[in-house]
């Protein structure tokens, strides 16, 4: 998604940082069956925060399929 080699990218990487854009984060949460929501992932962009997080929703289940789609109405261009 990032068109970075996987081996360049480490656990401690804030994926805005490393090329990661609004649209490429809607991508990976579309990717993720909506395990976390794009204002989640947009508030934790650190890769080893994001497994947490992800982590944790195996215990309680996805997030809800409503709350990507308000997150991503802030538009195309929005913080990316």
């Amino acid at each position: 998604m990032l068109g970075v080699p996987a081996g360049r990218i480490g656990r401690t990487d804030n994926f805005f940082e490393i090329g990661g854009t609004s649209r490429a984060a809607v991508r990976l949460v579309l990717a993720l069956g909506h395990r976390l929501s794009v204002d989640e992932f947009a508030r934790t962009p650190v890769l080893a925060e994001q497994a947490g997080l992800l982590e944790s929703r195996n215990a309680t289940g996805p997030v809800p399929a409503a709350a990507a789609p308000a997150a991503a109405a802030a538009g195309p261009g929005a913080g990316g």
